[in-house]
């Protein structure tokens, strides 16, 4: 490694870095559109509505004493919270240009094990190919 001079190091360190590109955009269809978070919100709500069901299945062991309608209570919220993550990701996923439900269109195109790997990977809407870069990438599905 060569030694550099005081002036060619303060010369490095205030040139500024090179902008990024403006029309950059992630490959992912969801990602950019920034609606990625649906699916972690799902995830999140799936989750907790497992920990629900554990917690109930824990709580029916008889030295607990827990009352069995404060289980059903807990077993409603778990339904509640799995259905409602799913439902909410198959509702709020749309696309800006058409509109098309993108999440309820890979649900009914593709295999049931594999909708959301290929929600995920869409590079663009299954319907108009509609891409926020204003490039459309084809059909997804």
């Amino acid at each position: 490694m060569a030694d550099r001079s005081e002036l060619e190091v303060l010369e490095i360190l205030e040139t500024p870095p090179e902008p990024a590109p403006v029309d950059y955009l992630p490959p992912s269809w969801l990602v950019a559109t920034n609606q990625d978070r649906y699916l972690r919100w799902m995830m999140l709500m799936t989750f907790s509505g497992a920990g629900l069901v554990l917690l109930r299945w824990i709580g029916q062991y008889p030295g607990f004493h827990l009352p069995q309608a404060l289980l059903g209570w807990i077993g409603g919220l778990a339904a509640a919270l799995v259905c409602g993550g799913l439902l909410l990701t198959l509702l709020a996923i749309r696309c800006g240009n058409c509109g098309c439900r993108a999440a309820l269109h890979f649900i009914r195109h593709e295999k049931f094990s594999h909708w959301m790997h290929a929600l995920q990977s869409a590079t663009g809407c299954p319907r108009c190919g509609h891409h926020p870069a204003g490039k459309p990438q084809g059909d997804s599905a």
